[in-house]
């Protein structure tokens, strides 16, 4: 799929467009349309799924399994752990994390799941395998599990859940279904696709801003300015490489 979103982008930008390869506008244009189309399929095919899911599943159960283990983080640890095994990027945990929001998991519990799902990715392990040793692969894996369990709950302690959109929050109410629910596939389908739909109007917005600023640097500011300034050995390298890292779709395994 990858691959013939990018020789669309070809023919849009080289042929229509006729733009020439290699210069910045091209580089920015043509990464731009490649990521936003694969992260847009990406958000409708997790966010489709993730209605599904959650349209079958009993959810109120996991709920309530969830907040019964949330003493002493024990929830944010299992949140945590699956965020850590499934093949997530940011972008496809996003969906998710709205999910567990219209299903009224606590808030802490999905945002540990939502710190580590793009943080440890099972590629990325096998490549730290290979490159830095079992060593710092297992401080990899243990770091980002503990990132996602201390900040799921410390978000969650800071009163975070007002902030969770309204929109998000009515979704839950106008849909949940408490009893048994024995409609068929084409009866849940108008529910689903008015989820899919909401939730694409909200998140699309903020992924084409977020893709502008990400390919404007991937076009104009040339890697030799980063290595320049991240290589020397200054106090101010660290905090350099986490906000030049910010505006770019970069997963794990990219990294």
């Amino acid at each position: 799929m990858e691959k013939l979103i990018a020789s669309l982008a070809d023919k849009f930008v080289y042929g229509l467009l006729s733009l020439e390869q290699g210069s910045q506008w091209a580089e920015a244009l043509h990464y731009f349309l490649t990521a936003f189309s694969f992260i847009a399929l990406l958000v409708v095919i997790i966010t489709y799924s993730m209605g599904f899911v959650t349209s079958y599943l009993p959810i109120n159960k996991i709920r309530i399994f969830l907040e019964k283990r949330k003493k002493f983080g024990v929830g944010n640890l299992m949140a945590s752990a699956l965020g850590a095994v499934t093949p997530f990027c940011s972008c496809s945990s996003i969906p998710l994390f709205v999910g567990m929001m219209q299903s009224q998991i606590p808030i802490g519990i999905a945002l540990s799941f939502l710190i580590t799902s793009p943080l440890i990715n099972e590629v990325a392990i096998a490549m730290f395998l290979v490159t830095f040793g079992w060593k710092v692969t297992v401080v990899y894996i243990l770091t980002g599990i503990a990132l996602g369990v201390v900040g799921g709950m410390l978000l969650e302690k800071l009163g975070m859940a007002k902030y969770v959109a309204d929109w998000v929050q009515n979704i839950h109410k106008s849909n949940a279904v408490e009893e048994a629910d024995t409609r068929t596939l084409k009866e849940r389908l108008p529910e689903i696709n008015g989820e899919v739909t909401n939730t694409l109007k909200k998140l699309v917005p903020y992924i084409f801003v977020g893709l502008a600023i990400g390919s404007f640097i991937h076009g104009f500011v040339p890697q030799s300015f980063i290595e320049e300034h991240i290589s020397t050995a200054n106090w101010y390298t660290v905090p350099l490489a986490v906000v030049a890292a910010i505006p770019l779709y970069i997963d794990s395994v990219g990294i």
